[in-house]
């Protein structure tokens, strides 16, 4: 008989402890995931769209901080619309080497457009022609960011990002 007061008292003790626990986490648990969703929310933004942006297409050519100076960037035709072939001319600083470039949706997710330089400007290194496409979109006015991946002569590697806009076709 005192053998099992004693499992009676240990189990109650536990049955307190367990109350206890399942109280705290009750109240805390709202708090825990409101902190994971807003961190989630953060990190989520800012990987996305970059707001340092180097350049914003007002008219047809925008000056780019580089290293050591400013470089341009072009495009043709201006204003930009979707569904045409644009040319965008890079004209770099000495010392700077392209490495990769693509455009993305800011109001609007339209995946990753790739820029690709075309094959007449492999040869040039200051001067870069670089092609791409947008697509159609259901907003008038479509606002993208374009990621450019340079680097130095030392092979490091920095981006830049060049916001414009669209409109259709």
């Amino acid at each position: 008989m005192i053998n099992l007061n004693k499992k009676y008292e240990k189990l109650k003790f536990l049955n307190k402890f367990n109350t206890l626990i399942l109280q705290k986490v009750k109240y805390s648990l709202p708090v825990v995931t409101l902190l994971a969703l807003a961190m989630f929310t953060f990190l989520y933004k800012t990987s996305q769209i970059e707001t340092d942006v180097f350049c914003q297409f007002d008219s047809s050519t925008c000056t780019v901080l580089g290293v050591d100076a400013e470089f341009s960037l072009s495009v043709t035709p201006f204003p930009i619309k979707t569904e045409e072939q644009l040319i965008f001319t890079l004209d770099l600083e000495p010392g700077l080497t392209f490495k990769s470039a693509w455009i993305q949706g800011v109001n609007m997710y339209m995946g990753k457009i790739p820029v690709l330089p075309l094959e007449d400007s492999f040869s040039q290194t200051t001067r870069l022609n670089l092609e791409s496409y947008l697509g159609s979109c259901s907003e008038p006015n479509m606002r993208w960011q374009m990621i450019e991946t340079l680097s130095d002569d030392n092979n490091n590697e920095f981006s830049r990002y060049i916001n414009f806009s669209s409109t259709p076709n």
